[in-house]
């Protein structure tokens, strides 16, 4: 047996469990407000709490500094969208849709965040964007699809598929768009 293919079985079994068995979401009352930390001990003491109260295994950086992290992102897919439409304002190129494919889309909350700070901030790139999620566990392709509806980003595709077939080409991700 291939070492991929082990790995391959032993993450399905993994990503068979409830959502909330496999990425936490920190249990407590509003993001971290890291203005209001008192140095890099204050720090380590929220991290060890947020740890400790989390549901799942493991947590994402998205979910550890939301919305910060999926802000940034925002703003980083906007300059692009920007700077290539700039760029591009000459030619004959017309920009008609902007295509984000997000691997391992976790609890769908760096997808809603982005999609809702594009909304917000950039109305014109939202309106052109569509955005895929690509997820292997059922249960969070689940939670992942209950997100959107849930933030009313109607124009994302949920799909379910083997992160490793995505990558050894098994899996057409393109053929979708």
């Amino acid at each position: 047996m291939l070492l991929r293919n082990y790995i391959g079985q032993r993450l399905a079994l993994y990503y068979a469990q409830p959502f909330e068995s496999v990425v936490g979401e920190i249990s407590r009352n509003g993001d971290i407000n890291f203005a209001s930390l008192l140095g890099e001990w204050h720090w380590r003491r929220i991290h060890r709490e947020a740890y400790q109260s989390q549901k799942g295994q493991w947590m994402t950086p998205v979910e550890l500094f939301r919305p910060h992290y999926s802000k940034a992102f925002a703003r980083f897919i906007a300059s692009e969208f920007l700077n290539t439409q700039r760029l591009n304002n000459n030619a004959t190129i017309c920009h008609d849709s902007f295509h984000i494919v997000e691997l391992g889309g976790g609890r769908g909350t760096n997808a809603s965040i982005i999609l809702s700070k594009l909304r917000e901030w950039y109305p014109d790139l939202y309106s052109k964007l569509r955005y895929t999620i690509v997820d292997a566990s059922p249960s969070l392709h689940e939670l992942q699809q209950k997100v959107m509806i849930d933030s009313g980003h109607d124009h994302v595709e949920c799909l379910h598929a083997d992160l490793l077939d995505v990558a050894t080409g098994e899996f057409e991700l393109l053929s979708h768009s």
